[in-house]
């Protein structure tokens, strides 16, 4: 136990929440007679579509009745549409998106004060996404009629909703083919696939999810006709109806795919039960370029008897025999994959797992004294022709049934056996899919991932994902030799920033109850094998191929950043338009993160090597995150430490995760690549897609200093509830000018709701106290903190405030639904930070903690569960 150990608060009083409000921008709007103009010959289409569909029908599948999937695309805002759309026979609700980028035009933009137009600036709204029948496009007709005859008249109870989405709708159209295939890259798959000569080829079909399980099972059937048709089959299907998926492996040989590229028999394609088709084999991921110069392991520590597992590594398998892992692994594999996975291809889960127990072998640090779990979900690409082999999830298994079986299994059990590993909390997932960029929808795998975190109360820390594309850089006269340092790492910034879409984050990063960890540009080796490498970054910045945020509902993500590597680059052979293209290289020789890596049987299987990405990084933050479990529980003999229970463990830790991050210097040199302007309003919101909240100090969070107290406090809010928490002031700071920051993180799991919009069930805030102390706001946008399930906020001041003893500050933590009703109390955990400058003659955290637990518990406070 540390000399100062962190404060525990005491139990908050109950509170009405404080109100939280944001004004829609405004807009201009089409009058009902400019909309009936636009919009009439599209209802007349979208009836033509459907009725030649159930012509088709009649000669192909008698007694099936043709469905559609109409999108209807709004500007602005509808709330509880759904529940309109629920009224009307032959009308299913399948999903609505949010939708940002809408360009404007003449009949939709956006008006400021004193109603000045602004055509320029994009506008955001909504997709509305709806199964009909004939008889449903039939009631659609008759409500749209209505408007065109009457705009202002109002519909009967219930179908009012219909008017306002007819007043904003800028778009209806059908789900068609380009729908299918557009976002997900199974274009481009296919025709590798053919050019490479894979025989058969395997890819997702996603269906529109049906809550009714024999609609499902008729979807599936009519499916896999269709797909025996063109001599393919369906290898097996998976339903997760608690987050509305519900998806099939198909099988099509070569020239089954290269009619759907030639168009001459696209009747897979055109299926419309498909919402997406999607590429398998996901989540590839490359053993180095250059495995060279491995290095013999330095190992002396005793091998202790290990503790339960807390966190679950599922990767690829590793090497459970390297000197490093022997003995310290808890190695499940079901399914018998290591019969047929060599040792030479264990490169990803042995590094992971290396990382995990032991951090960066140059810093030395002491193994965990926990056993890890491990459950391979990677295997060797059987389409790789290097050696060693690249490794990724299965063609034949989706990864959101394997992910959701695999925790079952871990916590529940599976079938009749118990669960596995019944004591893990943190889940690492050091893996991403390289054909799903997060855009706007959050994909299969991480709305698996919220629900299971919230259903098991698990954190699971996933990496930002790492983009192997190349730098381009305007032609360099004198050759990049000739740039100074600054500037060439100018224009390598510039160079990333323009190319955001293709940088985004890997699926399943997106998911709002993980963690997610992007790698910083940093390692703590002292040597460089240069070569003809180069190394383009200063050290306070974010790696170069780190997939960037923002996440869903424009919240900050990635969260943190830690070491991940110094990854240089290698310039590339000259192209005809000029530019200079720098490539990452994956070496095993320095510099990098130094883990445990396979090698030849005559090393004795004690190699080690260095590599980069962000993968490391999120296994240093499961190390961490490990580290915080171990000193939670030492909390517990605390004044307060009751309050620490099992069912609160994943909440703190996920805050205090969090907790010492800031943007540091690294910022400083975003700001002047990124800066569009003097008066820049967004530029905060640009930083935070390469930083997140920062790089973390995972260390800092553990304990206190004589100038640094933390509080932290978790219990568990229902909607519309509010509980206050009291933080003393140290009377040491009255009247000082000196520095001191206050940096408050909030952390929690929030239930799903995955056909609503907004899918985030509860959102947990505070408004951070700012007059007591007269600190400010500083570094992340204080409305994108509020977006995700983690608010983490710093304040900072140096003016004199007036501070005299038993003062106070109330800090509010505030709970209300946000995507339809929220049944359930949400856990949550709060950690508060007060801190002043090394030097300063304040004994702060004596002060705060002698000031802390009052001696009676205060009138209305909650009840512990």
């Amino acid at each position: 136990m540390p000399d100062r150990p962190l404060l525990i608060f005491p139990t908050p009083r109950t509170a009405s929440r404080e109100t939280l409000s944001a004004a829609p921008p405004k807009m201009h709007l089409p009058t009902s007679d400019r909309q009936s103009q636009r919009l009439s010959p599209k209802f007349d289409m979208l009836q033509k579509s459907l009725d030649a569909e159930s012509t088709s029908m009649r000669t192909t599948a008698a007694g099936v009745e043709p469905e559609e999937v109409i999108v209807l695309e709004i500007v602005g805002s509808v709330e509880d549409f759904a529940n309109a759309v629920r009224r009307i026979d032959g009308l299913e609700w399948m999903a609505e998106w949010d939708e940002d980028g809408i360009l404007p035009d003449d009949d939709f933009y956006r008006t400021g004060k004193d109603e000045e137009e602004d055509h320029e600036k994009a506008l955001r709204g909504r997709l509305f996404l709806i199964m009909s029948n004939q008889q449903g496009m039939k009631e659609l007709l008759s409500l749209w009629n209505r408007y065109k005859a009457d705009p202002e008249r109002k519909f009967e109870h219930g179908f009012n909703k219909f008017r306002d989405v007819f007043r904003q709708l800028k778009d209806l159209r059908r789900w068609d083919e380009r729908d299918r295939v557009l976002e997900t890259g199974m274009m481009e798959r296919w025709r590798e696939a053919i050019e490479y000569g894979y025989d058969p080829i395997r890819f997702e079909a996603e269906f529109w999810f049906r809550a009714d399980e024999r609609q499902r099972l008729a979807v599936y059937e009519r499916f896999r006709a269709t797909v025996s048709e063109v001599g393919g089959v369906c290898l097996n299907q998976c339903a997760i109806p608690q987050v509305a998926y519900h998806a099939a492996v198909v099988q099509l040989p070569p020239g089954g795919v290269q009619a759907i590229l030639d168009q001459t028999d696209t009747r897979v394609l055109r299926s419309n039960d498909v919402m997406f088709f999607r590429p398998l084999g996901q989540s590839d991921v490359q053993p180095p370029d250059e495995i060279e110069g491995l290095r013999a392991v330095e190992l002396h520590d005793d091998l202790k008897r290990l503790g339960e597992p807390v966190a679950a590594l599922l990767d690829g398998l590793p090497l459970e025999n390297h000197r490093l892992l022997i003995g310290r692994l808890v190695l499940d594999d079901p399914d018998g994959w290591a019969s047929a996975y060599p040792s030479e291809d264990r490169q990803h889960g042995t590094g992971m797992a290396s990382l995990i127990i032991h951090g960066d072998l140059e810093a030395g640090e002491e193994p965990i004294d926990r056993a890890l779990y491990v459950r391979p979900i990677m295997q060797p690409n059987p389409h790789s022709g290097r050696r060693p082999r690249g490794e990724c999830i299965p063609e034949g298994l989706l990864p959101a049934d394997l992910i959701h079986r695999a925790v079952k299994r871990m916590l529940e059990g599976d079938g009749d056996s118990g669960p596995v590993a019944p004591t893990v909390r943190i889940v690492n997932l050091s893996l991403g899919d390289p054909s799903q960029l997060f855009d706007y929808q959050l994909s299969p795998w991480a709305r698996v991932l919220d629900w299971l975190s919230w259903t098991y109360k698990i954190l699971f820390i996933v990496s930002a994902g790492n983009h192997g594309r190349e730098i381009l850089l305007e032609p360099v006269r004198g050759g990049l030799s000739s740039l100074a340092p600054d500037e060439l790492q100018r224009r390598v910034l510039q160079s990333i920033a323009s190319d955001l879409r293709h940088r985004r984050l890997l699926s399943p990063a997106e998911s709002i109850n993980s963690i997610t960890v992007g790698a910083s540009h940093d390692d703590r080796c002292l040597e460089v094998i240069k070569g003809n490498r180069v190394d383009l970054l200063t050290p306070s910045l974010p790696s170069l191929t780190n997939g960037l945020g923002q996440g869903f509902q424009r919240s900050v993500k990635p969260e943190i950043l830690l070491p991940g590597g110094k990854q240089l680059f290698r310039e590339q052979p000259a192209r005809q338009d000029g530019k200079v293209a720098l490539r990452p290289v994956a070496s095993t020789q320095p510099p990098g993160i130094r883990v445990a890596m396979p090698g030849s049987p005559a090393s004795g299987q004690a190699n080690t090597g260095y590599s980069c990405g962000s993968s490391n990084s999120a296994a240093l933050a499961t190390r961490g995150a490990i580290g915080i479990f171990d000193r939670l529980l030492s909390l517990r003999s605390e004044p307060g430490g009751e309050s620490l229970g099992d069912e609160m463990i994943t909440v703190l830790i996920k805050a205090l995760i969090v907790h010492g991050a800031g943007w540091g210097e690294g910022s400083t040199t975003l700001e002047s690549v990124l800066r569009e302007g003097s008066n820049d309003p967004k530029l905060k919101s640009r930083i935070a897609r390469f930083l997140g909240y920062g790089v973390a100090d995972l260390a800092r969070v553990l304990d206190c200093t004589d100038h640094r107290a933390t509080l932290i406090g978790c219990e568990s809010l229902r909607a519309e509830e509010g509980h206050d928490y009291t933080i003393p002031l140290p009377p040491g700071l009255g009247g000082r000018t000196e520095w001191r920051r206050l940096t408050i993180t909030l952390a929690w799991l929030s239930p799903i709701n995955p056909q609503h919009h907004k899918y985030r069930q509860a959102q947990l805030w505070f408004d951070p106290p700012r007059t007591p102390l007269r600190v400010s706001r500083r570094q992340a946008e204080w409305q994108s903190v509020r977006r995700g399930t983690i608010q983490h906020e710093i304040l900072e001041g140096d003016d004199a405030c007036v501070i005299t003893e038993g003062d106070t500050m109330k800090l509010t933590v505030n709970c209300r639904p946000d995507a339809g009703r929220l049944k359930e109390a949400v856990p949550y955990a709060l950690a508060v930070s007060l801190e002043v400058a090394q030097g300063v003659s304040i004994a702060l955290y004596d002060e705060v903690r002698a000031r802390l637990r009052p001696r009676i518990t205060p009138p209305g406070a909650v009840g512990r569960s």
